[in-house]
């Protein structure tokens, strides 16, 4: 095989490896707000929610007992390197940022919910 056919098929197969993050799967994390607190427009009571985060629509969505209860897009940005798990709220309560411990990119949630406001018999009282 010829150095340059080489060199095509590796840059072909270095091409297909950078577009595999479109394939992966979403990223799982359990999170707990220990308040009342909105993402978007939904308000999400105290509890364990399972957030998932899927970077091919750029979007993170809130479940509780395997139901979704808002969906809300996200962008990552760029913050000093987290020492814990934090979730940052704004003065009106609204959930706004989600940093990962000992990551460098965090979460900025952006933009309006898309599902319905789950109702509290739903969600169940905490």
């Amino acid at each position: 095989m010829s150095r340059r056919i080489l060199c095509r098929e590796l840059a072909i197969v270095v091409g297909l490896t950078l577009a595999l993050p479109m394939w992966a799967k979403p990223l799982k994390k359990s999170i707990e707000l220990y308040s009342p607190a909105r993402v978007g427009n939904t308000a999400l009571l105290a509890g364990q929610y399972e957030l998932v985060l899927d970077d091919r629509t750029a979007t993170a969505t809130f479940e509780k007992n395997n139901k979704v209860v808002a969906e809300v897009p996200y962008q990552l940005i760029q913050i000093a390197k987290a020492p814990t798990d934090a979730l940052v709220f704004d003065k009106k309560g609204e959930l706004t940022e989600i940093d990962f411990s000992g990551k460098s990119q965090a979460i900025e949630l952006t933009g309006d919910s898309v599902s319905v406001s789950p109702t509290p018999n739903s969600l169940g009282n905490r």
